[in-house]
C-alpha cells in the first residue's frame, strides 16, 4: 500500500512515516524543503518537493491534483492546518483520485473554528473558558468590561486564506480592559478575534480515532513543559490514565461535530477548580503523536486502515507513565526561561526559576524518556533537525534577528 504524507518537516509527519514504514507501507513524504525531517528517515522510500503551501497555496493545490493523476497512492495524510485546509478546498478532485485521511470539509471547518468549539462545548455542558467574539473596537470595549482577567486575545481560526494570502495571529496576553484595547489596536487583525479568559493550569489532551461516533483507539497525556513556557507546543509530556469526565465530555463534543478520523481535544485543567476547560480541537495528527505510539496506541496504522480498507485492528490499552521529550524544543524552553524567567514570577522567584530551568533540563537526562525525534535505530532525522536548528541560530545571531 502506497501512502503520501504532506509536511515532511513536521514531527507529526516523522512519527507517521516511521510508524507506517515499520509496518511495511510504501511511504512517500512531501515538503517544500528538499531536505526535510521525515524525509531523512530510513523508513521513507521517496521524498518529493512541492510548491510552498504558505507562499504559493494555489500552486500547491495544482501540484496535488496533477501528481495524484500521474501516480497512484492509496492514502493522503496532510499534517498541518494549511495543507488540510488547502486539500479540503479541492476535496472533490482529491477524493476522486486518492483516499484522504480527513473528514468532509463541513465537519473539519466546524472543529477548526475555536469560537464555534467553545460555543458547542458550552451547549453540551462541557467546561469552557469565558469567550467573547470581537469583530470591531466597539465590540472589544463592551467585551473588555465583562470578562475576567488575565485574558488573551487571539484569532478564532489559526489560519484563514483569502486573495491577500494567509492570515492568522499570535496569542496576546492582556491584564485589564485598557491593556486589551491597546493591544487590539496593535493586532492588525484581518479576521474576528476572541477575547478569552486565561485558564491557569496543566495542559492535557484526549486523543481518539472515531468511526460512526465510536472510539476505535483512545489516549491521553499531560504536558510537563511547553514552548514557549507561557503555553504552546509540548516539549516534554507524559501518558496518563484517561480521565472519565474528560473522556465523556470529549466524545460528546466529537459526536456533536460528527467527527470521523483522528482528533485531539485540547484542554487545560483549571488549577483552582480542577475542571477541564476546552481550548481547541486539533483536527489533524498532532506534534506529540510519537508519545501515543510509544505508549502502545499506533494511531497512524489505525488511521490508515480506517480510510483505506475500513478494517481496523483492535487497539491496545495505552501504557501510563511513558515520557516523551523533544530535545531541541526542550532546549528552547530552557533558553526562554533563562531570558525572561518563569511566567508569573518576579524578583527572587524569577531568579530561582532560571536555576530551576537549568536543573530540570539536565536532570531529565537521568529519566527514562522516549525522544520524539532522536531515535538510535533511525538517527538521521535528528541530525537533519540539528542542522536546521544550528542554521536558524547562526542566521539569528549573524543577522541580528
Amino acid at each position: 500500500m502506497k501512502i503520501f504524507i504532506c509536511d515532511g518537516n513536521q514531527r507529526s509527519a516523522l512519527a507517521v512515516a516511521r510508524s507506517l514504514g515499520k509496518r511495511g507501507y510504501e511511504v512517500t513524504v512531501g515538503d517544500e524543503l528538499e531536505q526535510c525531517l521525515a524525509g531523512a528517515s530510513r523508513f521513507v522510500k521517496q521524498v518529493v518537493c512541492y510548491p510552498s503551501p504558505s507562499r504559493f497555496p494555489r500552486e500547491f493545490q495544482g501540484w496535488l491534483v496533477d501528481s495524484f493523476r500521474k501516480t497512484k497512492y492509496d492514502l493522503l495524510i496532510p499534517c498541518t492546518d494549511k495543507t488540510c485546509l488547502l486539500t479540503l478546498e479541492i476535496e472533490g478532485q482529491i477524493r476522486e483520485q486518492v483516499n484522504l485521511a480527513l473528514p468532509p470539509k463541513r465537519v473539519f471547518m466546524q472543529a477548526f473554528d475555536k469560537y464555534l468549539i467553545v460555543e458547542t462545548a458550552r451547549r453540551i455542558g462541557m467546561g469552557a473558558p469565558e469567550t467573547l467574539l470581537v469583530k470591531s473596537e466597539s465590540d472589544l470595549e463592551e467585551a473588555a468590561k465583562s470578562i475576567n482577567y488575565p485574558a488573551v486575545l487571539k484569532v478564532h481560526q489559526s489560519h484563514m486564506l483569502s486573495e491577500a494570502g494567509w492570515s492568522g495571529g499570535p496569542v496576546v496576553y492582556v491584564d485589564s480592559a485598557e491593556d486589551a484595547l491597546i493591544k487590539y489596536r496593535n493586532y492588525k487583525a484581518t479576521q474576528p478575534l476572541m477575547l478569552q479568559e486565561r485558564v491557569q493550569g496543566v495542559g492535557c489532551g484526549y486523543f481518539a480515532l472515531l468511526r460512526d461516533g465510536e472510539p476505535l483507539a483512545e489516549f491521553s497525556h499531560e504536558r510537563l513543559r511547553e514552548k514557549p513556557p507561557t503555553g504552546g507546543v509540548s516539549v516534554l509530556c507524559k501518558s496518563v490514565a484517561i480521565d472519565p469526565k474528560l473522556r465523556s465530555d470529549s466524545l460528546r463534543l466529537l459526536r456533536e461535530l460528527e467527527w470521523e478520523g483522528v482528533a485531539m481535544v485540547e484542554c487545560k485543567r483549571d488549577s483552582v477548580t480542577g475542571e477541564h476547560k476546552i481550548m481547541e480541537v486539533n483536527c489533524r495528527v498532532w506534534g506529540s503523536l510519537q508519545l501515543a505510539i510509544d505508549s502502545g496506541v499506533d494511531f497512524p496504522v489505525l488511521l490508515c486502515q480506517l480510510f483505506t480498507t475500513g478494517s481496523v485492528e483492535k487497539a491496545a490499552p495505552p501504557r501510563v507513565g511513558v515520557i516523551s521529550r523533544w530535545l531541541l524544543g526542550d532546549l528552547d524552553h530552557m533558553v526562554a526561561v533563562l531570558r525572561r524567567g518563569r511566567p508569573g514570577t518576579r524578583g527572587v522567584a524569577r531568579l530561582l526559576s532560571r536555576f530551576g530551568a537549568i536543573f530540570s533540563f539536565f536532570v531529565t537526562f537521568l529519566r527514562i524518556t522516549h525522544g520524539s525525534v532522536l531515535r538510535f535505530n533511525d538517527p538521521a532525522p535528528w541530525f537533519a533537525e540539528l542542522k536546521q536548528y544550528l542554521g536558524w541560530y547562526v542566521k539569528k545571531v549573524v543577522g541580528g534577528r
